[in-house]
């Protein structure tokens, strides 16, 4: 008995430290890291659920451009660079400190004159042609602008290296430079980064090759570094990369550029010590305080970003295009503040005001409709600044001059005059006035007006006085923003960060706040994050294991102590311990404790050590993993392993699924082209980037067939949309053939036979790595079929049989995607279909309608639509037996998509069957 008792007791001793020794293992693996990722989210909801959002740099903040922006100014794409050119001019005459554009100028604009502008000339001769094109030069008036606000930071892109080696040596071979990159790197490299180790060895992450903006706005901005971003294991944004190494030289980051500008320090003072910090030696920051400031950063060059909270709550955000009707509204100030400072400086102006527009003309000021509307707001004001008396209404002011029903903006005009002028009686008498005794003594105004009006007086003050080229005291309408006007004041010393926010951008991703998080976001968090000296560290990854195996040895010396329910008690009191003692570390001291290892030791290892049947459910999970882990997602295989049930139901068991089956177009004649290494290699790749779409979509992968897939969504486990999901793993497959094909198109991607071969179809008008996928949806078997000792769990069925007839019977339509009606009436609302034939597939009686997926619904070219229009309209008279009308129909479509499969075999079958009429329109199979 004492035996058993002592081989109990070591086997307690060794199940804790055993424990932690495999969790430890186990925190090595990207599963754990996703778990981690997680509690570290989690770790900044709490934070600014219990303590509110962290500090915040006031002057830190986005103009974005979001949906307003583009719902005014048009489509982004379409977008020329005067959208940009008047919302910089806006940010240097309001002295913004520093813009940084998260946008790529990396090639030249075109210039393009409309009609509108054509028509305009008076006369059309060279020189009024010359000066129309300059004016179009979108490009040089981009660069004069940014040469006069002097704040601008452009972004250059980089490509970034797939890997590293051992040595930290890139993985791959940088590209050839052109002369304009050469100058570019030299004016890299002489400002670039101290990196403190030897560029051979450095763990910073490499970078192939780079592209950067176009000499001319290079040399006119402030300065030009890369904005780009890293992901985590799940492809959430926490970190951001300060420094990339291309060759010896480190290209700092865009916000690492702009802090050092902000701060005052030099780049190429600055010290990066891969792995430990980034040092801004003597960083003077807005508080006064000047000293070295250490940025901790991983061995990649990557620092942890202080998110501060969702991106509606967060720092200013700046409207593109409220930003540039500011501009506007400034230009309207602009000519109205002329005609004041003309009639101040020439009285005869002043006696005979009919002189005026033409005083405005030979100033430069040549366009009429601005000139009349500022003369006639200018008359406005100055005749009711020369009435105003404290007992005057602008009723009774209007009523004067015979106006019974002054309109809104006449009333707003005499309320501004009358509230500039009180504003501006008070601060002569009292130059200090706050504003709240501003609101005092003006009770009936609003606190926003009075801001205004101060600060727009305050601007007009000479000495303590408004002068009378200030008057009459009135200025257009601030554009407002989120609540606020901009103003000189509100956007001085701003440090803005200039990108798409758009719903429809792509350039929106996961942080920890939030799943649409507008990615130029990002750079007002590193910078806050550096501003305030609110880093995060993350401790080492020793520290993990010491601190999991420490655990699993004290569980081992204290649980078997214990009795179940108070070792229970006793895990539960540490694990709120543990949770608190990290969370607080993380909010009070930036430290970034392992949350999942250390309470996953404390909880297993318990279980461990009380629950020996813990043992058999790990084997259960053994098992199911064993069984299922070669031929199921790994998502899948999860739900499973959490799931153990789930195996129990898996055998021959009828359900509605929805089968696909995809096939290369011609893979023989590209396999002959191929040694069989070559071949292996080809095939590999382009079954990985298919079959990872379709995993991501929830798909199972039944088999390959050589290049052939066999798939089924909704097993095993279903999904009430597995149709929807196979429809959409079939559109993205077709989408990343487009990127495939462009891949290859690099030189040297594809074998010389190979290439010859594509070379000699597109001559043909064939497409290189044509893909055709069957799907169909309906009832089938599926689960373990096969022998008693070797089975495969797959589907069987005539909708299976159905999809494979479908994927090979496109041959004669040319079409990527066919599917039957059954599938067809679950998706139609989401993707763009047409109609392709009524068939009888070989082995079926009864025909079946088959239709063609073309894209998302509202994703194809508008020509795209046109053509589907005329087939549509054709297949209508094809149904209807009117076989010329139908074949003039399907002409017309071929005329506009000469490429266009099912017009062209419908072109024909029409010509055949208006000389020999069927007796139904049904197609007959003759081959599988």
């Amino acid at each position: 008995m004492a035996t058993a008792q002592s081989k109990g007791t070591r086997l307690h001793l060794y199940l804790g430290p055993l424990a932690g020794l495999l969790i430890f293992l186990f925190s090595l693996t990207g599963l754990y890291e996703r778990a981690e990722l997680v509690s570290y989210d989690w770790r900044f909801h709490l934070r600014n659920g219990l303590f509110g959002t962290p500090p915040m740099a006031p002057a830190l903040g986005t103009v974005e451009i979001d949906d307003q922006s583009v719902e005014a100014e048009g489509r982004y794409q379409d977008w020329t660079r005067d959208k940009y050119t008047e919302v910089v001019r806006l940010l240097g005459a309001y002295q913004a400190r520093l813009v940084g554009f998260d946008v790529y100028f990396i090639e030249p604009s075109a210039r393009t004159v409309s009609e509108p502008q054509l028509r305009a000339l008076k006369t059309i001769d060279q020189e009024s042609v010359d000066a129309l094109l300059a004016r179009s030069d979108h490009d040089a008036r981009f660069r004069d602008a940014i040469t006069a606000a002097g704040n601008v930071y452009l972004a250059l892109y980089l490509g970034v290296a797939s890997g590293q080696t051992t040595d930290g040596e890139k993985a791959a071979a940088v590209e050839p430079r052109s002369p304009d990159q050469e100058a570019a790197l030299e004016a890299v490299r002489r400002r670039a980064p101290r990196l403190m180790v030897d560029p051979r060895t450095s763990p910073i992450t490499h970078t192939r090759y780079f592209e950067v903006p176009l000499a001319l706005l290079r040399e006119a901005a402030r300065g030009f570094a890369y904005a780009q971003t890293v992901t985590d294991v799940d492809g959430a944004r926490r970190r951001y990369p300060l420094v990339y190494q291309y060759e010896e030289t480190l290209f700092p980051s865009i916000a690492l550029l702009m802090a050092c500008d902000y701060l005052q320090v030099p780049v190429n003072t600055v010290e990066v010590w891969p792995g430990d910090h980034i040092r801004l030696p003597s960083a003077r920051f807005p508080s006064g305080a000047v000293h070295d400031l250490e940025i901790p950063i991983d061995p990649r060059g990557n620092m942890n970003v202080n998110w501060a909270g969702r991106w509606e709550d967060t720092f200013v955000r700046y409207p593109h295009i409220a930003l540039r009707r500011a501009w506007q509204r400034e230009q309207r100030q602009a000519r109205l503040e002329q005609i004041k400072a003309m009639v101040t400086g020439d009285t005869s102006l002043a006696r005979d005001p009919r002189a005026l527009p033409g005083a405005l003309a030979a100033r430069g000021l040549d366009d009429p409709a601005a000139n009349r509307a500022a003369l006639g707001t200018w008359f406005q004001a100055a005749a009711i600044e020369s009435a105003l008396r404290p007992d005057l209404t602008a009723q009774a002011f209007f009523q004067a001059r015979g106006v019974k029903q002054p309109g809104e903006a006449q009333l707003e005009i005499f309320a501004q005059v009358a509230r500039n002028n009180r504003v501006a009686r008070l601060l002569e008498q009292r130059p200090g006035i706050s504003a709240a005794e501003l609101q005092t003594e003006l009770p009936g105004e609003t606190a926003q007006d009075l801001e205004l009006s101060r600060q727009y007086v305050s601007r007009q003050m000479v000495d303590g006085r408004v002068p009378t080229s200030a008057r009459p005291l009135f200025f257009y309408p601030y554009v407002g923003y989120n609540g606020r006007a901009i103003t000189p004041e509100d956007m001085a010393g701003k440090v803005l960060f200039y990108g798409l926010t758009s719903t429809g951008s792509t350039d929106l991703s996961v942080t920890p706040f939030q799943g649409d998080y507008p990615m130029v976001g990002i750079y007002s968090n590193v910078l806050n994050t550096i501003l305030n000296e609110s880093f995060i560290v993350r401790l080492p990854w020793w520290v993990r294991g010491v601190m999991v195996v420490a655990l699993g040895l004290l569980l081992s010396l204290a649980i078997p102590r214990l009795k179940v329910l108070r070792g229970a008690l006793l895990i539960g009191v540490v694990v709120l311990v543990y949770a608190a003692a990290a969370f607080l570390a993380f909010t009070h001291l930036g430290v970034w404790m392992e949350m999942v290892g250390p309470l996953l030791i404390l909880v297993v290892g318990y279980l461990a050590l009380t629950i020996y049947g813990y043992v058999i459910k790990e084997k259960e999970k053994e098992f199911v993993q064993g069984a299922f882990g070669h031929y199921l997602s790994p998502v899948v295989v999860e739900q499973i392993m959490e799931n153990p049930e789930m195996v129990q139901q898996l055998g021959g068991e009828e359900r509605v699924m929805t089968a696909f089956f995809s096939d290369i177009a011609k893979f023989s004649t590209i396999s002959e082209c191929l040694g069989p290494v070559e071949l292996v290699n080809f095939i590999n790749q382009y079954l990985t980037e298919m079959c990872d779409i379709i995993e991501r979509h929830g798909g199972t992968i039944d088999k390959f067939e050589g290049d052939a897939i066999v798939a089924f969504f909704g097993a095993p486990m279903y999904y009430e949309d597995h149709a929807l999901r196979g429809i959409r793993a079939c559109i993205d497959q077709q989408h990343q053939l487009v990127e495939l094909r462009r891949r290859w198109e690099q030189e040297g991607a594809l074998p010389p036979r190979l290439a010859a071969l594509r070379e000699r179809w597109r001559s043909e008008g064939q497409e290189f790595l044509h893909v055709r996928m069957g799907l169909t949806s309906g009832p089938m078997v599926v689960g373990n079929m096969g022998s008693r000792n070797r089975a495969n769990y797959t589907m069987m069925g005539d909708t299976v049989n159905l999809a494979a007839r479908f994927e090979s019977g496109q041959k004669i339509y040319r079409t990527g995607i066919m599917i039957n009606d059954a599938l067809y009436a679950q998706v139609k609302d989401e993707v763009e279909t047409r109609k392709l034939d009524v068939i009888q597939v070989v082995g079926k009686e009864d025909p079946v309608i088959a239709y063609e997926v073309l894209d998302r619904k509202g994703q194809l070219p508008p020509e795209k639509y046109q053509v589907l229009d005329l087939y549509n309209q054709g297949l209508a008279a094809y149904e209807a037996f009117q076989f010329a009308e139908a074949q003039r129909l399907f002409s017309l479509a071929l005329e506009l998509d000469p490429h266009d499969g099912p017009s062209a075999l419908y072109a024909d079958r029409c010509e055949d069957y208006a000389a020999n009429p069927p007796r139904d329109l049904v197609f007959r199979a003759q081959s599988k």
